[in-house]
């Protein structure tokens, strides 16, 4: 059944999240194999991002020289 005939709005509002946050849509219930690769590789590039080193934050007004120095 398409989205579009669901019944009821807050299951068409479950199946958008589903869908957002897995990058597979909710039906059918077995993936193909070329989403399964597409939501792999997104939770691999999500996971990149997230061990990325974050650039050490500095007080208000704090300016660094050439040397890396404040």
């Amino acid at each position: 059944m398409p989205l579009t005939q669901v019944d009821w709005p807050i299951l068409q509002q479950f199946f958008c999240i589903v869908e957002k946050r897995t990058g597979l849509p909710p039906q059918p219930l077995e993936a193909t194999p070329e989403q399964v690769v597409r939501a792999r590789r997104m939770e691999e590039k999500q996971q990149r991002q997230d061990d990325a080193p974050k650039p050490k934050q500095l007080p208000k007004g704090v300016v660094l020289g050439p040397d890396g120095k404040p």
